[in-house]
């Protein structure tokens, strides 16, 4: 396991700086706290201080940014993982990486994550026969994501239409993915070969629960 190395002040600063050049902007405490009642959301787990989140909105979805940061007291969490997600219209999510952990190059990769997300909210695709946009849906396997049009009365056919997920991306994003997926299934073999069941991290993690009215 890789040893970890939390951000320093400096580096964070220096992130963020990025992520507001790219139409980020920052999530206050306050925002955060009127969002989670609005959703009735329940945290699973105790959460140590208000963290630092940055969001984007692009063609109807929002991409959110978790960065365990404490901004008052200036250091990340101890314990913890940075995320990136997307949420659609309903304000449902619709993609969440991988967390990341919080090693050497853990703002550089949370910087691409975010930066991948902006790119897939800009390039929305929309539909070549009904021109509305895509919407973000789940495959079979863990985590395997397409963009897809379900208006089947408006297609020739009756049929629904998809497209690929990394639709729209710059090269440079496909490099940087190409690389992750490959040493993600390496990971994946290894674990096979000690008898290890892949995901049970996320099998095994307390979601958030949402309160009945």
């Amino acid at each position: 396991m890789p040893k970890q190395c939390l951000p320093t002040s400096e580096a964070f600063e220096a992130f963020s700086k990025e992520l507001l050049r790219r139409n980020f902007y920052k999530t206050s405490a306050r925002e955060l706290c009127e969002r989670f009642p609005r959703l009735r959301l329940v945290t699973p787990r105790k959460i140590e201080g208000s963290e630092v989140g940055f969001r984007f909105y692009g063609n109807d979805l929002e991409v959110v940014v978790w960065t365990t940061w404490l901004e008052k007291i200036q250091r990340a969490r101890t314990t913890d993982a940075g995320w990136v997600i997307i949420l659609d219209e309903k304000m449902d999510i619709c993609y969440s990486s991988r967390p990341l952990h919080r090693t050497r190059n853990f703002l550089t990769n949370l910087l691409m994550q975010a930066r991948i997300a902006r790119a897939r909210a800009l390039h929305r695709p929309r539909c070549a026969e009904c021109s509305h946009f895509m919407k973000l849906v789940h495959g079979r396997g863990i985590k395997a994501t397409y963009w897809r049009c379900a208006r089947r009365l408006d297609h020739d056919g009756g049929r629904a239409r998809s497209v690929p997920f990394d639709y729209g991306l710059p090269q440079e994003a496909l490099d940087y993915l190409a690389v992750r997926r490959r040493a993600h299934r390496k990971a994946l073999r290894n674990l096979r070969a000690r008898g290890k069941s892949p995901f049970m991290a996320m099998r095994q993690r307390k979601p958030w629960k949402r309160i009945m009215l």
